[in-house]
């Protein structure tokens, strides 16, 4: 029985925890203003820049965004610089493409999005701060969910006879959507 690929994500990395370095891969174009920000949230995300480098935009692919010989060119980057840990993406990946890159370089794959997330959840004081970074969290985890237990089947016949994938896949995106729940409603009414 095949296992799928281990997964890591925003939902799998644990914030508040630092990370040694990151390799920060960017488009190209970006202006200096854009990079520079990135580094900046890498450095606030407890994910300091260690290396940098550069894609061409026009040459993006729908599955993985990067082409299979920027995939290698950044595994012998990543084999030559073990100390490399979290790789940071300059651009909002999709689920597809967050889980191809995670598969393709065994790290955790990291975008914008992730990286404010992050330094939200470090940030939080308050307990009405820590919901709703709790809550943005529960929300980008449901909205990922998609293509998660790739192991399992997804065809079944017409009615309740859905494969064992589609059945856990609803199953999470139940106890997602009731942590977001619980997290809004029942924590808040017993704080008050």
């Amino acid at each position: 029985m095949e296992t799928s690929p281990v997964r890591y994500g925003a939902d799998q990395v644990r914030y508040n925890e630092a990370m040694k370095n990151g390799l920060l891969i960017c488009p190209s174009d970006v202006d200096s203003y854009k990079e520079a920000e990135l580094k900046e949230l890498m450095d606030s995300g407890l994910v300091p820049c260690a290396m940098q480098m550069f894609y061409n935009p026009n040459q993006t692919r729908t599955k993985s965004l990067l082409g299979t010989g920027k995939i290698q060119e950044v595994k012998m980057l990543l084999e030559e610089n073990p100390d490399i840990d979290t790789i940071v993406i300059g651009v909002p990946l999709s689920p597809l493409q967050a889980r191809e890159l995670e598969a393709a370089f065994d790290k955790p794959v990291l975008d914008p999005t992730d990286l404010i997330l992050n330094i939200f959840s470090l940030r939080a004081q308050t307990k009405e701060a820590k919901l709703q970074v709790e809550s943005a969290l529960l929300k980008r985890k449901l909205n990922r969910l998609s293509g998660f237990y790739t192991d399992l089947d997804r065809q079944g016949g017409a009615g309740q006879n859905r494969g064992a994938g589609e059945k856990k896949i609803g199953s999470l995106k139940k106890s997602v959507g009731f942590g977001v729940l619980d997290s809004l409603v029942v924590r808040s009414v017993d704080d008050l």
